[in-house]
């Protein structure tokens, strides 16, 4: 398949390339030198892009994996934090790690509203120029 103007070799050279493979292993799977493989990284700025697109789009399901798996775990720790026969140290690590959790998505929270407030003072500043 071309896309955005690579070859099918370059396409999958570069979807490779993204998952972690060797160059070597890359050039023995498309069936090219180790040295061409190197030129594309070295001289081709689609093909660098490319890469960075594939890298990009599996964080970005990595990233939403972990988000989903994030409701089990707080359900988890909530669970053992509640557990009366649980052991001390669990319940009281598990609802410290529930705080903490928390915590970071308050922060969250307020950089957040942070940003919207300095967005707001500039276009407020702007329209009073």
């Amino acid at each position: 398949m071309k896309t955005k103007g690579l070859s099918a070799k370059k396409e999958r050279a570069a979807q490779l390339m993204a998952l972690g493979r060797s160059v070597t292993s890359i050039s023995q799977m498309i069936d090219a030198a180790d040295q061409t493989i190197w030129r594309w990284q070295r001289e081709d700025f689609r093909f660098r892009e490319r890469v960075r697109s594939y890298r990009q789009e599996i964080f970005n399901a990595t990233l939403g994996n972990i988000v989903a798996a994030s409701t089990d775990a707080s359900a988890v720790l909530l669970e053992i934090a509640k557990d009366k026969e649980a052991p001390h140290h669990a319940r009281v690590s598990a609802a410290a790690k529930i705080l903490d959790v928390s915590k970071i998505a308050y922060e969250g929270d307020i950089q957040g509203d942070l940003e919207d407030l300095k967005e707001s003072f500039l276009r407020a500043e702007a329209n009073e120029e």
